[in-house]
């Protein structure tokens, strides 16, 4: 049984109405817990720039630099988004199929990376 997006978007708005008025603690915890995880996010972005530098910036173009740059920054680029998204609430329809459609660009990403790694 396949879901259609427009359904999907509709049972997330729905989910989103629900934990905003019917459990403001768990919406509290989760505001707190994703910004935690972005402060470690960030922390950890610090912490290896340098050997960011060093050993991604300074080689050739590969297909394994490429996904681990868009890995890298597709994945800050979706932390400060989900931030956004659970602070604001709704921001409409597109920006909800932008934040399905990027969770999955993440894992997708990781997965060629370790297939790649494999291959070689």
């Amino acid at each position: 049984m396949s879901t259609t997006l427009p359904y999907a978007l509709e049972e997330i708005g729905t989910l989103y109405a629900f934990l905003e008025t019917g459990c403001p603690e768990v919406v509290t915890r989760s505001r707190q817990s994703l910004v935690s995880a972005f402060a470690l996010f960030l922390y950890d972005y610090v912490l290896t720039i340098s050997d960011e530098i060093e050993y991604i910036w300074d080689k050739e173009w590969s297909f394994g630099k490429l996904l681990f740059i868009s890995n890298r920054y597709i994945s800050f680029a979706l932390a400060i988004f989900d931030i956004i998204i659970i602070n604001r609430g709704d921001l409409g329809d597109k920006l909800k199929t932008w934040e399905l459609w990027g969770e999955n660009a993440t894992p997708s990403s990781i997965k060629l990376l370790i297939r790649d790694r494999l291959v070689t």
